[in-house]
């Protein structure tokens, strides 16, 4: 079992020290308001911390609270720690309670407490003691008031005071009233915290707690720094049961010892059903200050009607009207507008009267309209003088109708033409009436790779074949395709002659056996695509007809090719 004790001397000091209060102590030396609890306000959600919750207007609620301390008051042997004698072992008070909530603002309390039950071992005959306690006694009635000063819309965070003044009403001087009062006006004050969120709710308490100094067994005791707090969690469908834990310290701030400072911790749960209420805490001390007991049970049993929330009077910061919860700039004046994210704001400048405020308008002193473009937001729309959809500004033909361009060049203008559509504009195309492919040779540009003119075939790449050989190369694919679109083109009847030509390079007989050869190649690929044999005569001719001199490699290349001519 833990020992929570007032100060630990060695046994002969004990008895030495006994004689002395016994034969030189007053009454009010001796005599001292032990107990640490004292129960929260009737009504509030915790038993020993109040909250800064204020809900209801005239709501009234009262509760009995039963506090039992087992050993609050034991001295030890300081040097083996053991147990000399309990002085008061056991001390049960029922406190009476009663609140009112005036409003949301303001409520008041009173709290009766009476020691039914305090006892502690008897002396020895002969010896002297301190008093035994026994018997029921009243208590220090308190008396007392809460005041919020702020709650947050949310529930979240409400922050409020607390003040409590207590009289006695019993003489401290009997064997009853030694340990339940001190015969003196206390009195305590808190700074409260607190907060709700869904299920979950919470509480702070700190403040001083005034008493008059004064030794007991060598210890102050007098003003006390108390803190209190609270956590509980709503449970059931209805959240009518509360379960959670508190904690309570207290120290003497002028002289803090381990026999001054009270630290008790409580595990509860509270049920509320119809209007009441009752609860059970358990909870050990936690230190071995005066008043602290190995541990504590607490009891209630109570009337706490629940009260619809009253909202707090919500604040109107900047005096145009319009509540702060509800108005977009609290701060600054505004009026009344259907947006919300507008309402309360000042009206914005708008000096061109176009309905685009200044602070976006990219020409605030000109009336213009809306645009998705930021830099032309509230500006006046641009001319189009050829009406054309493009506006002036980036219009390179203002006065002719024309088109829109990816090249700034044409945007606006009209469509350049291409009588072909092969893709290739007439300025450009070297064959503006014959659909062709481009072909960085601009006078191949736009042109079919072959096409009839007066009575040739005219090809622009050449038949290329293998060196000094009659097999065609694949790259050549293309060429034979267009060669086959123009023979297709002709007339059934009419009669081709394919020719073969080369540079001078070998001998005259080699180079017109060669160009034969490959002539009767390109023969041989335009019947295998479906062309009558019997239209198709070839010939071979060498270097006799060159188109370019032999004496460069770009001429000798020229000469290297094959001609198609229509013969009849």
């Amino acid at each position: 079992m833990r020992t929570f004790a007032a100060p630990v001397w060695p046994r002969p000091l004990v008895v030495a020290l006994m004689a002395l209060v016994s034969s030189a102590a007053t009454a009010a030396e001796t005599n001292l308001a032990l107990g640490r609890f004292e129960p929260s306000a009737a009504g509030e959600p915790f038993f020993g911390t109040d909250s800064a919750l204020i809900e209801g207007d005239l709501l009234p609620s009262a509760r009995l609270t039963l506090d039992w301390a087992h050993n609050p008051l034991v001295l030890n042997d300081k040097q083996s720690g053991d147990t000399i004698a309990a002085v008061v072992r056991n001390q049960a008070f029922l406190n009476f309670g009663a609140s009112l909530a005036i409003s949301h603002r303001l409520a008041l309390a009173i709290d009766l407490p009476v020691a039914l039950y305090q006892d502690g071992p008897k002396q020895p005959a002969g010896t002297t003691t301190l008093p035994t306690p026994r018997g029921a006694h009243l208590g220090d009635i308190r008396l007392g008031a809460r005041l919020q000063f702020y709650r947050a819309t949310s529930g979240l965070f409400t922050l409020g005071a607390a003040a409590f003044v207590a009289a006695p009403l019993g003489s401290s001087s009997s064997s009853s009233g030694a340990f339940a009062s001190d015969g003196q006006f206390r009195g305590r004050v808190e700074l409260l915290a607190s907060g709700m969120a869904d299920r979950f709710l919470w509480t702070l308490a700190l403040g001083p707690d005034l008493r008059r100094t004064q030794r007991f067994l060598g210890v102050e005791q007098g003003t006390m720094v108390r803190v209190g707090g609270g956590a509980g969690v709503l449970l059931l469908a209805d959240r009518s049961l509360q379960v959670g834990p508190e904690l309570a310290a207290a120290f003497t701030p002028n002289d803090i010892s381990r026999y001054n400072t009270n630290l008790e911790l409580l595990l509860g749960a509270r049920l509320q059903v119809l209007g009441f209420e009752g609860g059970l805490g358990v909870g050990p001390g936690l230190s071995s200050g005066i008043g602290t007991p190995d541990y504590r049970v607490v009891a209630t049993l109570g009337y706490a009607p629940r009260a619809e929330p009253t909202p707090p009077t919500a604040m109107d910061t900047d005096a145009d009207g319009i509540l702060d919860p509800d108005d977009a700039c609290p701060t600054a004046r505004g009026s009344t507008d259907p947006d919300p994210a507008k309402h309360g704001c000042p009206k914005p400048v708008d000096q061109d009267g176009d309905g685009i405020a200044d602070t976006v308008d990219a020409c605030p002193q000109v009336p213009g309209e809306a645009s998705a473009e930021p830099a032309k937001h509230g500006c006046p729309k641009p001319s189009d003088k050829d009406k054309d959809s493009v506006t002036d500004d980036v219009d390179a033909c203002v006065d002719i109708p024309g088109v829109a361009s990816s090249d700034p060049k044409q945007h606006g203008c009209p469509a350049p033409s291409d009588q072909d559509s092969d893709g290739i504009v007439d300025e450009q195309d070297a064959c503006p009436q014959v659909a062709g492919a481009p072909n960085a040779d601009a006078k191949k540009h736009g042109c079919p790779a072959a096409q009839v003119v007066g009575k040739q075939i005219v090809i622009l790449d050449q038949v290329r074949f293998e060196t000094n050989s009659d097999r065609i190369k694949v790259e050549s694919e293309t060429t034979l395709q267009a060669i086959l679109g123009a023979v297709q083109g002709l007339p059934t009847a009419a009669h081709l002659r394919v020719e073969g030509h080369t540079d001078n390079q070998g001998s005259a007989k080699h180079n017109r056996n060669l160009s034969e050869r490959r002539a009767k190649s390109v023969v041989a690929w335009l019947v295998a695509h479906g062309v009558d044999a019997s239209r198709l005569n070839a010939r071979g001719f060498g270097p006799d007809r060159p188109l370019a001199s032999n004496k460069t490699p770009a001429g000798r290349q020229v000469n290297r090719r094959v001609e198609i001519h229509i013969v009849e």
